[in-house]
């Protein structure tokens, strides 16, 4: 007769499964799934050191014929810089209350059904919060376009279309969020509770949020272009941030990023094409590749951008498709957007982690994912297994937790480029 036996035999399952988890990622974390993780074993201290070559060795020397044994010039030696990248830590806490444990611990099967609900969720949930700061840590994750008061406690955000991404807020029911002022100063300075999300809707770029009277006030007498972020990804009554720096900076870079500073360094520097207003072409695309190749990129690349460009330039791409005659059935449509270009092949993704203004030409390759740990259950410093499991003081019930250590790095920011002012049919 199986018995409760405790945390061991929970732990032992825990791992179990985790095993048959840890290489999931879902459809929404299609960025981390492309960018390599990879554990500081550069790190000095704290910090992860890249030595990169910021200029060229520049000793020339020009002569015309007949120039004899002419002087030549002393040496310039190339410069390089030491890029430093620190990882972020992020825990997810979750629960399992001492019934739920009891009838888990009894067999393999049983506790398949709890990890199902709960550690499964973990992973994915980990995995898409991640996935939400690879893109736009530190940048915010939408911009205020307007307020509709719902009650004294009540409000609903409306988000300008450009810093929609529906990704980040499906499925956000209880995440809390924070607002600051363009300038970066937070709306309510005394505000530590944050905002807690009710209902999203996606379609109309809308979501109800819950907080104290004086909260809700000062939200709804904000003005538009008011950033908001993850609680406790922002601190502070000005901005002070506990995540990393995510690829929406790193691709459109112009100062200091990783130690190094692109307005001393050009090559540092990302870059930045304008739309202009309207829907994505691939006439735009081929535009926005030249900027990239004027500052070096000469290899494959993703485009990555808002699903509803992605079936505008579906749609271009069916209009220049012509049938010969004698076509009894025409089949149309695309499941990957690849072209050749002169710098190299570029493959178009739609993902619902970008904003619809916004698209990214990035260099998969030149891009990592740097700390001290992945996504684990792992208690950091202990071995694999090691206490797992608490007894919360609190409640009864056991405590676990989901944690990782990283930053996403690239090694070359001037192959990047960052689309604006996308406008989708």
């Amino acid at each position: 007769m199986a018995e409760f036996t405790g945390i061991s035999q929970l732990t032992g399952f825990t791992y179990e499964i985790y095993d048959k988890l840890v290489n999931l990622i879902p459809d929404s974390a299609k960025a981390i799934k492309m960018i390599g993780y990879k554990a500081a074993e550069k790190e000095l201290g704290n910090k992860f050191h890249q030595n990169v070559i910021v200029s060229e060795e520049a000793g020339f020397t020009h002569a015309a014929p007949g120039a004899g044994a002419f002087a030549v010039n002393a040496a310039v030696s190339l410069t390089t810089q030491d890029a430093q990248v620190e990882g972020y830590q992020l825990v997810l806490q979750s629960s399992l209350d001492y019934e739920a444990a009891a009838r888990a611990s009894s067999s393999r099967k049983a506790y398949a059904a709890i990890a199902e609900t709960k550690l499964k969720n973990m992973v994915e949930s980990t995995r898409r919060r991640l996935e939400a700061e690879v893109w736009y840590g530190q940048a915010g994750l939408g911009v205020l376009s307007s307020t509709t008061n719902v009650d004294t406690t009540h409000t609903k955000i409306v988000f300008t279309a450009a810093s929609f991404a529906p990704m980040v807020w499906g499925g956000k029911r209880n995440f809390e969020i924070v607002a600051y002022t363009a300038a970066g100063s937070r709306l309510n300075a005394a505000d530590t509770a944050g905002y807690t999300i009710q209902t999203v809707d996606i379609a109309n770029r809308t979501v109800t949020v819950l907080a104290s009277t004086t909260d809700i006030t000062a939200l709804d007498g904000a003005a538009a272009g008011a950033i908001f972020y993850w609680k406790s990804a922002v601190n502070s009554s000005t901005v002070a941030y506990a995540g990393m720096k995510g690829i929406s900076l790193i691709a459109g870079n112009v100062g200091s990023l990783f130690n190094i500073d692109a307005a001393v360094y050009d090559l540092w520097a990302g870059n930045a094409f304008a739309v202009g207003s309207v829907a994505l072409t691939f006439k735009k695309i081929i535009q926005a590749l030249a900027a990239g190749a004027n500052r070096g990129l000469d290899e494959d690349v993703t485009l990555w951008v808002h699903p509803q460009a992605w079936s505008d330039l579906a749609g271009d791409l069916a209009g220049l498709r012509r049938y010969g005659g004698e076509v009894e059935t025409a089949k149309q449509g695309f499941k990957t957007i690849r072209f050749a270009h002169m710098t190299g092949d570029v493959t178009v993704i739609g993902h619902g982690m970008v904003k619809e203004g916004e698209g990214y030409m990035l260099p998969m390759k030149r891009f990592s994912r740097i700390g001290a740990q992945d996504v684990s259950f792992k208690t950091p410093g202990r071995n694999p297994g090691d206490d797992i499991f608490w007894h919360d003081p609190a409640k009864a019930g056991f405590s676990y937790r989901l944690y990782t250590n990283q930053a996403v790095f690239c090694d070359q920011p001037c192959k990047c480029v960052k689309l604006t002012g996308i406008v989708n049919g």
